[in-house]
């Protein structure tokens, strides 16, 4: 067969300039919308140029299917050729693309492509109403929050840390802290532990009661530091791209109709220059928000937009604010203030997912920086630590010489 000769503006479909629609809602299948189209091919400016016209025949993308006949005879006497198609799938792109193949014979002489816009909306299962904390991420809302040994103790696994009193009183405390007013360490914030629960609570269904949450979300919110949440994160805070995070979460959704990852926006864009790593790992403590996407719409391969929940403004009167937009040519993103798509930001986003926050983990990493961000707090437990084996040590010594001289005793007795 021949090469056919491309042509242009010969076919026209039934969405009357409206895209095809990929959507779904609340986590269901996806659909399309409308569920068939047909295709219309006008042959009478092709008769002057082509005398013989044997048939058409349509080319469409993987997945799609023709109702009836795929190939049409042509006689003199036929004007136009209408094909009814089912599309079927998931879209490959935002547009999609028809071929309408004439035959002489079997000898294709000449063919003409036909473009369809497709727009992508996708929802999960996330309810920003029911999952989320009855609170938002402000200390005028819930007051005061600061480290609390018993919930250090739920977050990571016991032995899982170097020199736990030192982290709790570093990094840990750096972390985990909601100040009713700017000190030291800054605002602080919990929109990790808020997101990581809400999302949690989508997930698994599991609410605990009332009076529990605060302290469920101080746990979740600790959990960031644990090992496996941040080599979960490493990966992509080496390669930061925006693009291939708006994907990630895209994807899940396409494919299960869940969404199993949290957004961190506004983290600082990963350098190799040693100099730079002191500025970078400050950003990193101080910088940076957590949210929960839960909706997106694509209406073309270059731009999209993502709703999400934000645990600083989780009202409904200001969800029209809370969406990530998405310059997905540039790799660029805009939230809150947060980046930018008129230029380059030095920050990006991380799409983690909630598995590594699920249980808890060792912290040997977190604990091995604290030491090195809080020095004295690691020299005051190691003194402590190595007193307190000294300690142990002499202790076991005496009762293991009393033990001793007590055999001795019996012997010579004897």
């Amino acid at each position: 067969m021949s090469v056919p000769q491309q042509l242009e503006g010969f076919l026209a479909d039934s969405l009357n300039g409206q895209p095809l629609i990929y959507s779904n809602s609340h986590g269901s299948v996806f659909h399309y919308h409308p569920t068939s189209l047909t295709i219309t091919a006008s042959l009478a400016p092709l008769r002057a140029r082509y005398p013989i016209l044997g048939g058409a025949r349509l080319h469409l993308p993987e997945h799609w299917s023709v109702q009836g006949a795929n190939e049409q005879p042509i006689t003199a006497e036929t004007a136009t050729l209408t094909w009814t198609i089912v599309p079927g799938g998931i879209p490959a792109a935002c547009q999609e693309q028809i071929s309408c193949e004439i035959l002489a014979g079997d000898t294709g002489i000449a063919a003409w492509d036909h473009l369809l816009p497709v727009t992508l909306q996708g929802e999960t299962t996330f309810n920003p109403v029911r999952d989320i904390a009855p609170f938002r991420n402000s200390a005028a809302d819930i007051g005061a929050v600061e480290p609390q040994r018993d919930l250090f103790a739920r977050t990571y696994k016991p032995w899982g840390m170097i020199l736990p009193g030192a982290f709790f009183q570093g990094l840990y405390r750096d972390i985990v802290f909601l100040a009713a007013g700017p000190d030291a360490r800054g605002g602080g914030g919990l929109c990790t532990g808020m997101a990581r629960y809400a999302l949690g609570t989508s997930l698994t269904g599991i609410r605990p009661f009332a009076s529990q949450v605060r302290d469920v979300v101080e746990i979740w919110h600790g959990r960031q530091l644990t090992d496996a949440a941040l080599l979960a994160a490493a990966q992509q805070f080496l390669k930061p791209d925006a693009a291939r995070s708006f994907r990630h979460f895209r994807n899940q959704v396409l494919t299960s109709g869940e969404g199993t990852v949290a957004f961190d926006v506004g983290i600082a864009r990963w350098s190799w220059n040693p100099r730079e790593w002191p500025a970078l790992f400050q950003r990193l403590v101080t910088q940076g928000h957590t949210i929960v996407p839960y909706a997106f719409a694509q209406i073309n391969d270059t731009t999209a937009q993502v709703q999400v929940y934000d645990p600083s403004h989780p009202s409904p009167e200001e969800a029209a604010e809370n969406i990530v937009h998405f310059d997905l040519a540039q790799n660029r993103y805009q939230y809150r203030g947060f980046g930018a798509l008129d230029r380059d930001d030095p920050t990006t986003v991380l799409a983690v997912t909630q598995r590594p926050f699920a249980e808890p983990g060792t912290a040997f990493i977190a604990s091995t920086v604290s030491l090195f961000t809080n020095p004295q707090a690691g020299l005051t437990e190691l003194v402590r630590v190595v007193a307190v084996r000294r300690s142990a040590v002499a202790a076991i010594a005496g009762a293991v010489g009393l033990l001793i001289v007590r055999s001795l005793r019996r012997r010579l007795a004897a």
